[in-house]
């Protein structure tokens, strides 16, 4: 294995020990993935164009927000990389005689639980088909290569700024540059909206719904943050009518939540109350409608009313964390501290897992190429390590290391601590909760008790003996009739024992 390989332009790499040996591993780890599924794997063979000089090289990088509805939009990233090689210029360049040989692009399928492959050969041309998680290849066809497409841009918009999906050697790129590129995406969230709730939803979610799941929230991240809820708010129109024609008002009136929380967000409240109430009629156990609601009317100010409803949220979905945490966020509101500490003690709490990932051999080189502005920034200097210190007492804290409900239930608990203080919160908590210690010392205090007891002499208590000449089930008998009990004396006659002499 030669390390002289040259790298890639502006483009980060994982050099293998053995060639292949990361595609093998995200085989091997498709029965492990959940949700949304791992980000794009790009492999990427280097072979030396004098044949016998070296051996191959194969190298891989992570990547997302490349559009996966066809072989040849993915076959287009694949050759700008086989043309990218950082080759130097001259007959007598160290580098000057390697080239791309192939290239294999992995897209995760999470609708259908399939891996998704092109594989670009020089020269060969290309080939794609799916991976099941049993190893086996399959055909691709069009419903396949629109749930791609659909999953590789959920990929990228929900975890492109999420905190806990770090990875090192990961291109981002924008999923949607274009205003076309961003009308395909609308088509294929309204055609495969039933769908959604196969994808998982957030860790605070115990079971995905049809409208809390994966989809859904990126499809509010993506137009929230852009500004742009207008385009979410007719997209989910669309939706709830067509949910009506074909299954009927229930399910439409649960969609009509995302769209009445699209006309807040879009500053429509008029639309939004008309939304809710049509809604609410419909379906008026839906937590989901009841969540809007209570958004809207602590906007409002109208804590009080909130709380009712959050309440009520509680009653219809008790085994739901969301519906907790919402209750207790009320319950700050009004300043009703002891019961929003109670409430949050009664938050149902679910393991976290993890994001899909799936963990790769230890490479033997890489290399992340650094952009020249960075550099001269000094944003990446360690010249004084000083400041990079931090207080013991604050790496102790157990904040940074929480995810899901548990990271969730402390941000409340902090909230509740600024608004009363440490030394309340402690005042309150031994108002409501008996904590394990106090729990312990009194069973101690009181064992020790007992102790103390047993050892003080006590009389013997004088034996009560009941004679009766009648069994319990005769009595009970006679005094149901049946029996006529007759009193006997009964004389017990000893025979003196004689001693016969031998």
């Amino acid at each position: 294995m030669s390390l002289d390989a040259p790298w890639l332009k502006q483009c980060p790499e994982f050099v293998e020990l053995e060639i292949g040996e990361s595609v093998a591993s995200r085989t091997e780890t498709l029965s492990t993935f959940r949700e949304l599924g791992p980000p794009d794997l790009c492999h990427i063979i280097k072979s030396p164009t004098r044949a016998g000089t070296t051996n191959d090289s194969g190298s891989y990088h992570y990547v997302s927000g490349i559009d996966a509805s066809s072989s040849a939009s993915i076959a287009i990233y694949l050759n700008d990389l086989l043309r990218s090689l950082d080759i130097s210029q001259g007959w007598f360049a160290p580098n000057a005689g390697w080239k791309v040989k192939s290239g294999t692009y992995c897209c995760y399928n999470a609708f259908s639980r399939v891996d998704v492959r092109v594989q670009v050969k020089i020269p060969g041309g290309v080939d794609s088909y799916a991976v099941d998680l049993r190893g086996e290849r399959h055909e691709l066809n069009s419903s396949l290569w629109l749930e791609t497409y659909l999953s590789a841009h959920l990929r990228s918009i929900l975890y492109a700024d999420d905190p806990s999906y770090k990875l090192y050697g990961y291109r981002k790129y924008s999923p949607i540059p274009k205003p076309e590129d961003e009308e395909r995406f609308i088509a294929a969230c309204a055609q495969l909206f039933d769908k959604g709730w196969q994808l998982g939803s957030e860790p605070e979610i115990q079971v995905a719904t049809p409208i809390s799941n994966h989809l859904t929230s990126a499809i509010l991240k993506y137009f929230g943050d852009s500004g742009r809820m207008s385009r979410a708010a007719n997209l989910f129109e669309k939706i709830a009518d067509h949910q009506r024609r074909t299954y009927g008002e229930g399910p439409a009136a649960d969609v009509d939540a995302l769209t009445a929380r699209a006309y807040i967000g879009m500053h429509e409240e008029t639309l939004a109350v008309r939304t809710l109430n049509r809604a609410l009629t419909v379906s008026p156990q839906s937590w989901q409608l009841l969540h809007v609601q209570i958004d809207f009317l602590r906007s409002k100010g109208m804590f009080d009313w909130a709380v009712q409803l959050a309440r009520q949220a509680v009653e219809c979905s008790p085994s739901e964390f969301v519906t907790w945490a919402k209750l207790t966020d009320c319950l700050l509101d009004i300043e009703d501290f002891e019961a929003a500490l109670l409430t949050l003690n009664s938050c149902p709490m679910f393991t976290y897992n993890e994001r899909d990932l799936h963990r790769m051999p230890t490479p033997i080189k890489n290399h992340f190429p650094i952009k020249k502005w960075v550099i001269e920034s000094n944003l990446i200097d360690d010249d004084s390590p000083k400041e990079n210190e931090a207080d013991i007492t604050l790496l102790r804290l157990p904040a940074p290391s929480l995810r899901g409900t548990f990271a969730r239930a402390y941000e409340l608990l902090t909230r509740l601590n600024d608004a009363i203080g440490w030394d309340d919160l402690l005042k309150i908590r031994s108002k409501v909760f008996v904590m394990e210690e106090e729990y312990r010392q009194h069973k101690t205090e009181g064992s020790n008790g007992t102790a103390a007891d047993s050892n003080v002499i006590k009389q013997p208590a004088i034996p009560t003996i009941k004679i009766s000449s009648d069994s319990d089930h005769e009595r009970e008998q006679f005094k149901r009739g049946g029996l006529d009990l007759h009193m006997e004396k009964v004389e017990k006659i000893e025979e003196p024992v004689h001693n016969h002499d031998n």
